[in-house]
């Protein structure tokens, strides 16, 4: 008697079974995996068939796209900045970036003014301040003007670089958000080390070995470790002369100094934040120019040129600004000088001058006395 086959197809978890009534090997339909020896009765117990065919499992399902970014974020135009515009981003930016940063208002102020950062992601934000200048729609202003958005955790989002776009995985669980941020929008690039972040690119290196060091066209090279992945990396740095510097190096640093004689600072500033700082005033050489120690070298600086109405303000502190109603410059070592709140209005100081800033009035609910941002920020948005 000739054998006849049946071909029977049997929804399963994971996929079809394909189920052939005769003691010998059947042949697999197209499009299933087999056959598979079932004689023992472990691929499928429940089935009183010698052979199977299975078909494959179906493909995971794509991660999710990026969500809208903007696009391309121009940098402000050359020039003073605008008080106000200054005043309204550190806001944004301090309540709504709280994986990224320990937030202080004020030491933001101060430093989109006074200092060249030295992480080109850093650099970029203090170069887009005027976009927040209008805004009034909470952390939404932040995915408008940066580019930058924090959402709930989608598991099958990858993290990594994709289109010039960095997604990172924030927080820990349950707590996990995804932190998208258009690097390309910013005019960088996006790198997978140490972690997906957005900047020039950096190399690996060495911290025993690497020796600090001045390029030919006078910008420092640092190796900086990352403790937290067990790397090492050297940052792609600008020309110090870029910001009327120049490059200078020893055994533990290089970094970019004065142009003036030797002078010494009152303050310690660090390699892997700061490039240059204007802040470490000595005294006003006249009306608008204020004498700094820059990394150990006096330097001329044009108040005029950091922010708009800028004058030098001479007495205990010499620095340039507005007034001296407030010293922002305690922000960064103790907690006299940061934000506080009122109500839902947060006091800040703006280069000298006190400022009263009602969190309704830029889309937020409140003012939070203990973080001193306004709230709620991205990480509560996407809680909701």
């Amino acid at each position: 008697m000739k054998a006849r086959w049946i071909l029977v197809l049997v929804p399963l978890s994971f996929g079809f079974l394909a189920h052939a009534g005769c003691a010998e090997p059947p042949s697999c339909s197209p499009g299933y995996d087999g056959p598979f020896d079932n004689r023992d009765r472990k691929i499928a117990p429940h089935w009183d068939t010698d052979w199977i065919c299975l078909a494959p499992s179906p493909p995971p399902p794509p991660p999710p796209p990026p969500p809208d970014l903007g696009g391309y974020k121009p940098p402000d135009p050359p020039g003073p900045k605008d008080p106000e515009a200054v005043a309204r981003a550190a806001i944004f930016i301090e309540s709504c970036l709280p994986y990224d940063y320990e937030s202080n208002v004020n030491a933001r102020i101060d430093r989109t003014y006074s200092a060249i950062m030295a992480r080109s992601f850093d650099r970029a934000l203090a170069e887009r301040v005027n976009c927040f200048k209008d805004k009034s729609n909470g952390c939404e202003a932040v995915r408008e003007c940066l580019g930058y958005l924090l959402t709930s955790d989608e598991p099958t989002a990858e993290p990594g670089c994709k289109d010039g776009v960095s997604m990172r995985r924030v927080g820990s669980p349950p707590d996990l958000r995804n932190r998208w941020l258009d690097c390309a929008g910013l005019g960088l690039q996006c790198y997978d080390r140490p972690y997906p972040s957005c900047g020039l690119p950096e190399f690996s290196c060495d911290s025993e070995t690497f020796v600090p060091h001045c390029t030919s066209d006078e910008a420092p090279r640092n190796c900086i470790g990352h403790a937290e992945v067990g790397t090492d990396s050297w940052q792609t740095a600008p020309s110090c002369a870029g910001f009327g510097l120049t490059c200078t190096a020893d055994a533990s640093e290089a970094r970019c100094t004065g142009l003036g004689p030797a002078c010494d600072a009152t303050f310690e500033t660090r390699y892997w934040d700061y490039l240059a700082d204007f802040r470490d005033g000595i005294a006003c050489e006249n009306e608008t120019t204020l004498r700094a120690c820059v990394n150990g070298h006096e330097q001329l600086v044009d108040c005029t040129a950091q922010g708009q109405g800028f004058s030098c303000i001479g007495g205990s502190r010499p620095r340039c600004g507005l007034d001296f109603q407030c010293d922002e410059y305690q922000s960064l070592n103790q907690d006299f000088g940061r934000p506080i709140c009122d109500g839902p209005e947060l006091f800040i100081c703006n280069s000298g001058v006190r400022m009263w800033i009602d969190c309704r009035s830029l889309g937020f609910e409140k003012c939070d006395p203990t973080l001193r941002i306004c709230r709620p920020g991205a990480k509560d948005a996407a809680e909701k």
